[in-house]
């Protein structure tokens, strides 16, 4: 009996090990095959055949903004899983087309006890044609279509951003900052956000693979835009910025400016 019962416990143990090293080699092959393509998304597909929504606006480039509305209890925690969920569901579709005609772009989240309230942004630099383009694609996005009728999101709002301030490239910065600031921290951010965006894609994937491989499935889970699977994505970026944040961030960031002291204010 004891015998038996050793070798049942043997089994398990082969059988986790096993899991955990093909969950090891296919997160090895995803990271490989599906993080964010911008350069292939150099092409222009087919013009939208719809009105203007930037009516008077100049074809130069300038910023534009799609600003997505969570429906939130304030009495509760925000749903930060959302950002996430809109971004690779969205956002990252826009960027696999239009990348390559985007100069400039980023994301911005906030959840303020104010009449803004709870919100996910993306911001992008570029001209209006493309910019009709990117709308229309986003108001046919089926996530979107899903996430309203389920009252997640009361409203999308796509246009253009800071009115004739719009075409500078310090348009989206902090008005009380100096000039060189304004002009240069968007270049920062939009590599901050495609990290992130990189670290979302990353972790949908795991989420992805780990959920198949608890339920048994013979193949992917393919339908993985839910609540349930984003608040484990959230999860697992949280974690990261504890445990990482400081020194992957923070630190490398004083590095780049030498270790000088810093003021410290919001």
């Amino acid at each position: 009996m004891v015998t038996l019962l050793c070798q049942v416990m043997r089994l398990r143990k082969l059988r986790i090990i096993f899991r955990n090293i093909v969950m090891i080699l296919c997160l090895l092959i995803i990271t490989g095959c599906q993080q964010l393509n911008i350069e292939k998304g150099a092409g222009q597909p087919e013009s939208a055949s719809t009105a203007s929504f930037a009516d008077g606006i100049t074809d130069e480039p300038r910023w534009w903004k799609a600003s997505f509305q969570m429906q939130w209890n304030k009495e509760t925690s925000p749903k930060w899983y959302y950002g996430p969920l809109i971004a690779e569901q969205v956002i990252l579709p826009v960027l696999e087309v239009y990348g390559g005609t985007i100069q400039l772009w980023r994301f911005h989240r906030r959840a303020g006890l104010d009449t803004t309230g709870h919100r996910f942004s993306f911001f992008y630099y570029t001209d209006k044609n493309n910019a009709e383009n990117i709308a229309v694609l986003i108001r046919k996005n089926n996530t979107i279509a899903e996430l309203s009728a389920e009252g997640a999101i009361s409203s999308v709002d796509i246009e253009p951003y800071g009115a004739e301030e719009g075409i500078k490239i310090s348009a989206t910065s902090d008005a009380n900052w100096t000039p060189i600031m304004k002009e240069t921290w968007p270049y920062f951010l939009m590599g901050v956000s495609r990290m992130w965006l990189e670290q979302v894609i990353h972790f949908s994937e795991k989420v992805r693979l780990e959920t198949t491989l608890d339920n048994g499935e013979d193949g992917w889970v393919e339908n993985h835009a839910s609540s349930a699977h984003y608040i484990k994505v959230q999860s697992e970026l949280s974690h990261l910025w504890q445990q990482e944040g400081l020194h992957a961030y923070f630190h490398h960031l004083n590095a780049a400016y030498a270790y000088q002291p810093l003021l410290q204010r919001y």
